[in-house]
């Protein structure tokens, strides 16, 4: 069947689910870059974050940047803190 190679990878299944569904029905899985303009506006924007490996210390930098109550609602939905925490204690970082 089609599905045999990828039923075992997620990464796999979910690029086949993209794969059968036309693009204009999925807008949201578009990187944020493109849906932005963001190669055209970049100068135009106070902060650009990544989702990759350093996604929590972006979150920490935003919170510092913006503070108010972005840094307590950002902990609230993504527990950066404690994620930065220990990841500082297991490689004796200090950020």
């Amino acid at each position: 069947p089609l599905l045999e190679d990828v039923e075992d990878n997620d990464k796999q299944m979910f690029a086949a689910y993209l794969d059968v569904m036309p693009l204009k029905w999925n807008l949201h899985v578009l990187p944020q870059a493109l849906a932005c303009d963001l190669y055209r506006n970049i100068d135009q924007y106070d902060f650009v974050g990544h989702m990759d490996e350093d996604f929590y210390f972006d979150l920490e930098k935003m919170a510092k940047q913006y503070g108010g109550p972005l840094p307590m609602v950002l902990n609230e939905s993504f527990g950066y803190q404690n994620t930065l925490q220990e990841a500082r204690a297991s490689t004796n970082i200090k950020i």
